[in-house]
Parts: structure tokens; sequence; C-alpha cells
């Protein structure tokens, strides 16, 4: 009998993932902006997650798992959040929230003056992403770039002009 055997490539594999990221900012007309934004994380083994903010933003709270945490200054300016390591369930790695929540000035400098808003840069890959921004109703949007596209369920970002005259009312009790 002859028996032959060999190590195989290792494959590298992804320590920690966001399956899922919640944001929201809040513009308000005298220029302040908050922004929360909640990660879905999936640890295997990562010890912090590595929080970019926009320039200019002052840090308000972080929460990893429910707990408040102190975030760590990282290197350029960047934030760590320190993690827990995710429970297997049932084969799956349990998720668990990180939280972030964070404020800036922004004024627009014109009249037609366009605010840029950005997200926190992360170091892990995010599979999804949700951002909702609100903003006074005398404001329009009237472009939008980057990589996030409206959802097909969000109403239209300029209001739809209404026709004059009374209110059209429909028939009751016909399909």
């Amino acid at each position: 009998l002859a028996l032959e055997t060999r190590k195989g490539r290792e494959v590298s594999v992804l320590t920690a993932t966001i399956d899922r990221g919640q944001g929201s900012t809040l513009l308000t007309a005298d220029g302040k902006q908050v922004t929360r934004v909640v990660y879905q994380v999936r640890n295997n083994h990562k010890q912090y997650l590595e929080v970019e903010l926009p320039a200019g933003a002052t840090i308000w709270s972080c929460f990893v798992n429910g707990k408040a945490v102190k975030p760590v200054k990282g290197e350029a300016g960047k934030l760590r959040l320190p993690l827990e390591s995710s429970v297997a369930n049932e084969g799956q790695m349990s998720t668990f929230p990180a939280e972030v929540t964070y404020a800036q000035a922004v004024v627009p400098k014109a009249w037609l003056d366009s605010i840029s808003l950005i997200t926190p840069k992360v170091d892990m890959p995010i599979s999804e992403l949700d951002w909702e921004v609100y903003f006074p109703a005398d404001w329009t949007v009237m472009r939008q770039g980057g990589t996030l596209k409206p959802s097909s369920a969000a109403p239209p970002l300029v209001p739809q002009p209404q026709p004059p005259g009374p209110a059209r009312r429909g028939r009751r009790g016909q399909r």
C-alpha cells in the first residue's frame, strides 16, 4: 500500500463582516448635522471595528451590542470600537449591533450651494447599507451622486407638483 499526502494551499477568510448597515442623518436649518449609523457585525476573530468619520465630525456616542463603549483613537484620526465575538447558533454565526452617533456643522455657503453627505468609512465589507436623510421642508435635493441609490420604496426627492383645484375623489365600493 502506497500513500502520498500533500498539504493544500491555505485560503484567507474574512475575520469579520457587516451584514447590514442602517444610517440616518438629520440636517437642521441652522446648519447642524447629526448622523447615527448601526452596523450588524458578524465577527469571527477581529478585535475592533475601525471607523473613519467625515472631516469635522464630533463623536457623540458608541455602543456595541447595547453596551456603551469608549472608542480608541487610531491612526490618521480613525476610531477603533472594541468588538465582541459572534456566537455560533445552529451552524450560523450571530450578528450584533455596533452603533456610532456623531455631529458636525454643515452650512451652505450660498443660496444654491450644495452639501455633501458622506457615510463613515469602515474597515470591513458591508453587504447592504440603508441611509435615510431628513432635511428641512424648504430644502430641495437637486442632484445625487456617489454609490448609494434611492430606494424604490422611497418617496421622490424633489416634491411633485400638485394639480390646482379641488381634490379628486374616487368612487366607493367599486374595484
